[in-house]
């Protein structure tokens, strides 16, 4: 008698009969004895789930990881409530609107993940999740959350940023974690008028909020508030009595002084972020920041500091930058500073008596018009890092640094025209940067310095160059070094044949007027960043398969013609640029580089696509000024992550339906080309922000682009439509609509053919 078949759902039924396509995807593991299952489809492709999933028996009892992320499902199965031991639900980047409540129904479940969806509510059955204790609801739909989220009291985190909430419920106090709301449409937090407080962390930054509630002191348990990117002009008294809270961001808001509300019972604060608001001036009365050890108010108006600034005992970073400020003399005397940062204010000149600054690690003033250093500041022993760009410095004192072991010296654009001969006072640098002044000699004493590992000495006026043997990241940009492709042991063309090289990982050899790439620079193998923009190389070395750590390669502007097939052993490669070049062909091993995220070939000739089926990492595509003619369709759904996408000015006649699809993308241009027609599911782009279609051949637009709710900006100017459907001309009051310049008898001319020169 034959053995009984195994079935695949019901009784008795286990993994091993479940098809192939399904079995491959199922995990099983041993944790403590017992059998657990993981049942992974990530990036499988599916708009459905097989139905056996939830009716298989050993699924049912094993199943305790779900993972569907990054596939097309548009719901889950309304029985998934029969997986009881699920513990784990990642569900992240589909296109789901709505979540069953049978979710909720898994009394087991402790993280579950729906963000980067369509849902448009969450249930209230969510209250039975009792061991629930991460849930991650952003970029979704989601008006407000339900008002039994407070009955999870489990509950530790709750992200739902990036929704299109306006209100929510005041139970979210009662939340006992951390709570982010970040980027939605609230006008006004709920009255806080709960029976039992327990939220340590709110984020509502990012919002529209003009109001605090008036009783938030409520909230007692509160530590942690993010008040930032919202339309606050005050900030109410009742604050003040958060007697827990440590930090407390309100930057961003339109507050015209530091609200009046830290009285004596604020002594825990110790980070305030008051940055970007209308602020004129600090408040007098300083000393009950007893505990304030970092404050942020740059990017204000702030004219003056008060004298009392001192009594902030225990202050250790202040961020002035952005102000108008014209003296900081009165700084000197908080003498607990680590680090002072006033960058783009308009003072004058540093105080000799900054000596005082006993504790100062760091100094910021870039951005002044500071002419000269003071001695004094020399002699502050703990200094290490001092960022002095964007001034009108036009020397260095030799002491510097006599006295301290400096790491970061930053003196780039100003008015510098040599550095010390004798280097032996910097010797702890570990980074030097000197563009944009005008200097012409570079000390070779800079080759004994055994710390320097960054040196920026681009746009000045050197004709010679010296290495220390650590550096590992190198800016030489737009100097006058002249380079002789023939001459192997000039600075440059041997600049990889050397032992101080070799440790390079970011390399700036733009606009030098390369005509070819030095040789030796493949020896360069820990390179990361490789810039070689503005030259004149006609050739793309074989040899730059052998930088395998490549991730960044800007050659751009040059007189590239062909791209080498070793391109596709640069694995780690995420931003190429090649544009402004002549290269005639995309070639096949370029779509291969499955890791890039930003690929510019503009301005090049080219004139066929292979496939891209590998480039399924791409966020940024500019392909524009080209001499495409068509778009292959195959596989182009791969291209589902991207968020921009350029095919202006080419020679294309078709929309590749499927380019509809791709449903993250923002930014569609696809001007100065030839299409006649758009499909009517160019709604399917649900994420389109920006569509560009000026000067194309356009008779009509389809009334589908009505629908397309993000829409805020859409040009189809210079085409040869007559009349536009009513859906889009109502789209006026949110979308930035471009119609004019239409021809019905538009035509293009056709282009002559080259002279015979026989």
């Amino acid at each position: 008698m034959p053995p009984k078949e195994i079935p695949q759902m019901g009784p008795g039924s286990k993994i091993s009969a479940l098809i192939d396509a399904v079995k491959k995807n199922l995990i099983i593991t041993e944790v403590k004895t017992k059998r657990e299952l993981l049942i992974d489809f990530s990036s499988c492709g599916f708009t459905v789930l097989p139905v056996e999933l939830c009716k298989n028996e050993e699924v049912i009892e094993l199943a305790v990881k779900f993972l569907l992320p990054f596939n097309r499902l548009k719901q889950l199965p309304g029985n998934i409530d029969a997986l009881v031991n699920l513990r784990h639900i990642d569900m992240k980047c589909n296109v789901m609107t709505s979540i069953p409540g049978s979710v909720f129904n898994l009394q087991q479940l402790e993280f579950l993940d729906c963000s980067h969806n369509a849902i448009k509510a969450i249930p209230g059955t969510v209250k039975n999740c009792l061991f629930l204790h991460t849930f991650i609801c952003e970029d979704n739909k989601l008006k407000t959350l339900p008002t039994t989220i407070n009955k999870c009291s489990a509950l530790k985190l709750v992200n739902a940023k990036l929704n299109e909430m306006k209100k929510v419920p005041k139970s979210i106090y009662e939340i006992g974690g951390q709570v982010d709301l970040s980027h939605n449409q609230i006008a006004e937090l709920p009255s806080a008028s709960v029976k039992s407080p327990a939220l340590r962390s709110l984020d509502v930054s990012h919002n529209k909020i003009s109001e605090i509630p008036s009783n938030i002191n409520v909230v007692y348990t509160l530590v942690w508030l993010n008040l930032s990117y919202n339309c606050l002009e005050t900030v109410p008294q009742e604050l003040s009595q958060l007697k827990y809270l440590h930090y407390l961001d309100i930057s961003h808001n339109q507050l015209t002084s530091l609200p009046d509300v830290f009285g004596p019972q604020a002594f825990s604060v110790a980070v305030l972020k008051a940055s970007y608001n209308k602020l004129t001036s600090l408040p007098t009365d300083t000393g009950w920041m007893k505990v304030l050890e970092e404050l942020y108010v740059d990017n204000n108006e702030i004219i003056e500091l008060p004298k009392e600034i001192p009594k902030l005992q225990c202050l250790k970073k202040l961020d002035l930058s952005g102000n108008k400020l014209t003296s900081i003399d009165v700084l000197v005397s908080v003498t607990s500073l680590e680090e002072l940062i006033f960058a783009q204010n308009q003072v004058e000149e540093l105080p000799e008596s900054i000596q005082a600054m006993k504790n100062l690690v760091r100094i910021d003033f870039s951005g002044n018009q500071i002419v000269s250093l003071p001695k004094s500041l020399g002699r502050i022993s703990s200094l290490k890092d001092i960022l002095g760009a964007n001034n009108r410095i036009t020397e260095v004192d030799e002491t510097l640094g006599q006295h301290q072991l400096l790491r970061t010296l930053d003196l780039g654009y100003n008015r510098l025209t040599e550095l010390p001969e004798d280097l032996v006072r910097w010797r702890t640098l570990e980074i030097l940067r000197v563009n944009n002044d005008r200097i012409t000699v570079l000390p070779p004493a800079i080759e004994m310095m055994e710390s320097l590992y960054e040196m920026d000495l681009s746009e000045n006026s050197f004709t010679e160059f010296y290495f220390p043997k650590p550096i590992e990241i190198l800016n030489l940009s737009n100097n006058p070094v002249p380079v002789q492709t023939s001459d192997q042991t000039s600075p440059i063309m041997s600049i990889g044949e050397s032992d101080s090289c070799r440790r390079l990982t970011a390399l700036d050899l733009s606009s030098l007027k390369l005509d070819s790439i030095p040789p030796s620079l493949f020896n360069c193998r820990l390179l990361v960043t490789l810039k070689l923009a503005n030259n004149k190389i006609k050739v793309l070395s074989e040899q730059l398969g052998k930088l395998k750590n490549l991730e960044y390669f800007d050659a751009h502007n040059n007189e590239i013609t062909e791209i080498p097939i070793q391109i596709d052993q640069l694995h780690q490669l995420y931003y190429l640029d090649l544009s402004h070049n002549s290269i005639g062909e995309f070639p096949m091993n370029l779509a291969k580089l499955h890791r890039i995220k930003h690929l510019d070939m503009s301005r090049n000739n080219i004139e066929k696509l292979p496939d891209l089926q590998n480039l399924d990492h791409l966020v940024y595509l500019d392909l524009s000024y080209n001499k495409l003619m068509e778009i292959p369709e195959e596989n182009l759904d791969v291209l589902a992550s991207l968020l921009t996408l350029n095919l202006s000015n080419n020679l294309l006649t078709v929309f590749p339906p499927d380019l509809a699809y791709l449903y993250r993308l923002k930014i569609l241009d696809m001007s100065g080309n030839d299409l006649k027609e758009l499909p009517p599911e160019i709604n399917e782009l649900v994420s389109l922000e920006k569509l560009d279609l000026h000067d194309n051949m356009l008779e009509e637009l389809p009334a589908s682009i009505g629908k397309m709710k993000t829409l805020t900006y859409l040009d189809v100017s210079n085409n040869k439509i007559m009349s536009i459907p009513a859906t889009i001309n109502a789209m006026g009051s949110r979308c930035e609509l471009k119609l004019e310049e239409q021809s019905s008898i538009k035509a293009r001319e056709m282009e002559e053919d080259p002279p015979n020169e026989s």
